[in-house]
């Protein structure tokens, strides 16, 4: 993407990318994120992940840390975990937004973000949260599938 954090991740300085993450995302996005935790908005984002992990995502995980200070659940499942319930394509990522609302991400084949939709009639939101139940229930926190994923993998070696 057209990002200074991610062009610092590609040029393989991460201590860059990662303050640029704080200084362009999590900064400005604090004063909004608090205000809606103090009205009862809740967010989740439940991450369906394939293996090998690309270098997008493997930056994406950096951007998880500074919502995960901003109040955000993150969670994580392996596609290969959710074959049995996936019915159309491949469900890389659900944003779920208290019980009105959901986003589901749509990325390219090198895990970019290009698009997605947003979900706000009923009987599609009951679809996806029965759904993302379902996700939820067989996935883990993001914090514990990180640290797993990196004593397990050397491909977080420069991490």
């Amino acid at each position: 993407p057209d990002n200074a954090s991610w062009q610092a991740f590609v040029d393989g300085d991460i201590l860059k990318s990662v303050n640029l993450i704080d200084e362009s995302f999590y900064e400005p996005e604090k004063a909004r994120r608090e205000a809606a935790i103090e009205r009862g908005v809740y967010a989740m984002r439940v991450r369906v992940v394939q293996f090998p992990i690309t270098a997008y995502l493997r930056w994406e995980f950096e951007t998880y840390f500074a919502m995960l200070r901003l109040g955000e659940e993150i969670r994580v499942i392996e596609q290969r975990d959710i074959e049995d319930i996936e019915e159309q394509g491949r469900l890389s990522d659900v944003w779920l937004f208290d019980s009105n609302f959901a986003l589901v991400p749509k990325y390219s084949s090198d895990g970019e973000l290009t698009g997605g939709w947003q979900i706000v009639e009923a009987a599609a939101l009951r679809e996806i949260f029965t759904l993302s139940d379902q996700l939820i229930d067989r996935s883990e926190p993001f914090q514990s599938f990180y640290a797993r994923l990196k004593q397990e993998s050397d491909t977080l070696t420069t991490w």
